[in-house]
């Protein structure tokens, strides 16, 4: 969920409110990996008291996005390799399954807008600010998980916002180049209603983006 989808889906209370944002916040980078996280600073940040960020951060502390350490105090978790390739892997099976059920559910206007997030993804051909095609990929991802349920969106957003964000693999043109074609296949199937097909392509595209990563990093 990008940021405008959490502004104007108004969170039932701060707590949820300030989860989102932290998890956004998170998964594209604007809080990297291995950064402090202090709650006064947050709660400016985001508008509110300390109280909902405490109870925001022990529900990410929960599920290991951040972690506590008595010299280091609140940081966003780092992984080791293995860790990131078995997110990966999980994230193919989980997204591809999601597009599949997509595909099964999904309505016109669900449609129309899968395809306005990838056209205007697709009319940058790979070139712009790393970030910014990072947030329109993870609008057209969405664009997809979100005409299923919230709760399949939000289970996915967990598994995105566990990866470390400051490597983007949008950094790279060529690599750029190869993920919007790869959209583009996942694009047509969704269209023609081959659930099976969508599914497969996307979980294949989820291991292109691990194996670009794996060459960012060197490894």
């Amino acid at each position: 969920m990008v940021q405008s989808e959490i502004n104007a889906q108004l969170p039932l209370s701060k707590v949820e409110y300030v989860l989102a944002r932290l998890r956004e916040d998170i998964a594209t980078g604007v809080v990297a990996a291995g950064s402090n996280l202090r709650q006064q600073e947050l709660a400016t940040r985001y508008g509110v008291s300390p109280t909902p960020v405490r109870e925001a951060m022990r529900l990410l502390e929960a599920d290991g996005t951040i972690t506590y350490a008595q010299h280091r105090g609140v940081t966003v978790s780092e992984l080791r390799p293995d860790e990131i390739y078995d997110l990966y892997r999980l994230r193919s099976s989980a997204e591809g399954s999601t597009v599949e059920a997509a595909v099964e559910r999904i309505t016109p206007e669900q449609v129309g807008r899968i395809i306005m997030a990838h056209d205007r993804l697709a009319v940058t051909e790979g070139r712009g600010e790393a970030a910014e095609l990072s947030r329109m990929n993870r609008e057209f991802h969405f664009a997809i998980y979100e005409s299923v349920s919230p709760l399949v969106s939000t289970f996915i957003t967990q598994l995105w916002t566990a990866l470390p964000a400051r490597l983007t693999i949008w950094k790279v043109e060529a690599q750029a180049k190869v993920l919007l074609a790869e959209h583009q296949t996942i694009l047509d199937a969704i269209v023609r209603g081959d659930a099976a097909e969508a599914g497969r392509l996307m979980a294949a595209h989820v291991m292109t983006s691990e194996n670009f990563r794996q060459v960012q990093q060197g490894s």
